[in-house]
């Protein structure tokens, strides 16, 4: 098979038969059968042998004609052999800034000269100019060329079927050559039934893209999973490596700076450090909430500022303050045994934001050391209400059996485990701390496109033709 066939041969697996040949994409598939999956073990990239003499190795290699009267080959070489794919530069040059600025008609490289001086040549079977592009994944290339070339009966459209590892591939490369406006579509066409778009790199392929909706989306959902080593790097639960580590993501939205955690309701932990960036500063700022929302429940039981008038918080019994004291003791002793009270502990402002929540929830209000109803008089239990005193009798105070004082008892039926607890309020109010956490605005990243199109969107895409 020579060098400028643009056919794979299609090997048949069954003894003697004949050996045929078959227009493929870059998966090994025909256009009925286009899938998101990789090569079928029935059709495979055949190796060609240099043309030199000799025992020189195999070179497999991938001739693809995206445009058979293409002026450009695109030449990827990958441990798995070399992909050439013959394409049209002028759909790459408005599909891309990046390759525009490089290949376009007022470029001053190399390759744009040479494409110009090949474009005036009068040879009429001149050679496409060759490019050589490094690092790009040759199977998400495939795909976005077809793309680009229009031949969309030879792209992958099954939502169900989405390959992520090479949908991830094509956001690099989306993102390397600036082709968010083309391939945008695309992915908001992939992503439109549920899929679980959570993590480090779906953030990174929603902003290649442009999905503003999952970029905000899974944005949040970092925000509160992620914990912070004592390095300052943001990992999520179970994993040891920082969820950034070789993830193409804006630097303004993981920055690598570091800098002491800032004071934590008067909390110095200057020897924990967390990365500068949008996503750790929302998770910051949702832990101070909730070490402030837990001194506020505390609080909730002191005196009043005002001249000192220390409130009585028991529904039940407005006369004394037995209930609110043994309520902001429980209380007390349990959020000093989580270590989130009065400052947090640097282990404890590590974890993540749905950890700390989790971890308050747990908190239990004993409802056996509660005040309930009880018959045996004021000396028997705590007393909810002073005696009567003065004679003033009404008919709802007894005696008490064994000091003969005039004492009114607790309500019958009264539990004071589950309106007195502390504990609906401080969940309550953590569920409203969660809730207010917001993605990152995927605007702030947005990329310029000013002067890179020479149209802007119109109002009324149905109407876009405007004379003058």
């Amino acid at each position: 098979m020579s060098s400028e066939e643009n056919t794979f041969r299609l090997a048949n697996n069954a003894p003697g038969s004949s050996t045929e040949t078959a227009t493929t994409s870059l998966f090994g598939v025909t256009a009925a059968n286009i899938t998101w999956g990789d090569v079928p073990s029935e059709i495979a990239i055949l190796p060609r042998r240099a043309s030199s003499p000799g025992p020189e190795p195999l070179v497999k290699t991938a001739d693809i004609k995206i445009d058979p009267h293409g002026d450009i080959t695109l030449v990827i070489a990958t441990s798995s052999g070399t992909a050439r794919f013959q394409v049209n530069s002028g759909v790459l040059c408005v599909a891309s800034p990046v390759i525009r600025a490089m290949l376009g008609p007022d470029s001053s490289f190399k390759e744009a000269r040479d494409l110009a001086a090949s474009s005036r040549s009068q040879t009429k079977a001149r050679a496409p100019l060759e490019v050589r592009l490094e690092d790009d994944d040759p199977q998400a290339m495939a795909i976005i060329l077809r793309i680009l070339h229009l031949q969309f009966d030879l792209v992958p459209i099954e939502r169900a079927r989405v390959d992520e590892v090479k949908l991830y591939q094509m956001a690099i490369i989306c993102d390397k050559y600036d082709m968010q406006r083309a391939l945008g579509y695309w992915f908001k066409h992939w992503t439109a039934e549920a899929l679980d778009v959570t993590g480090p790199k779906w953030l990174f392929m929603a902003y290649a893209f442009g999905h503003e909706t999952i970029f905000t989306e899974v944005s949040r959902d970092l925000m509160v999973r992620c914990e912070v080593t004592g390095d300052g790097d943001l990992i999520l639960p179970g994993v040891k490596n920082p969820i950034f580590d070789d993830i193409f993501v804006p630097e303004i939205v993981v920055g690598r700076g570091l800098q002491g955690l800032v004071f934590l309701s008067g909390t110095d932990f200057s020897s924990v450090f967390c990365n500068t960036d949008a996503i750790a500063a929302s998770r910051l700022q949702a832990i101070e909430e909730i070490l402030d929302h837990i001194h506020q429940q505390i609080e909730y039981y002191y005196p009043n500022a005002n001249g000192g008038i220390t409130p009585v918080r028991c529904p039940h019994n407005r006369a004394q303050h037995t209930c609110d004291a043994l309520t902001l003791g429980l209380l007390l002793r349990e959020v000093q045994k989580l270590n989130v009270y009065p400052t947090l502990s640097p282990e404890i402002a590590c974890k993540s934001v749905t950890s700390l929540v989790q971890l308050l929830n747990g908190l239990a209000f004993p409802q056996s050391i509660l005040i309930t109803q009880s018959s045996d008089g004021c000396c028997a239990v705590p007393n909810f209400a002073e005696c009567h005193s003065g004679g003033s009798y009404c008919l709802r105070c007894v005696t008490c059996v064994n000091c003969n004082r005039r004492y009114k008892p607790a309500m019958i039926g009264t539990r004071h485990d589950g309106e007195c607890s502390p504990m609906r309020r401080l969940k309550r109010g953590l569920e409203e701390i969660v809730d207010r956490v917001k993605g990152v605005d995927f605007g702030i990243f947005a990329r310029d496109t000013k002067g890179k199109d020479n149209d802007s969107k119109p109002s009324d895409l149905w109407n876009s033709v405007e004379f003058a």
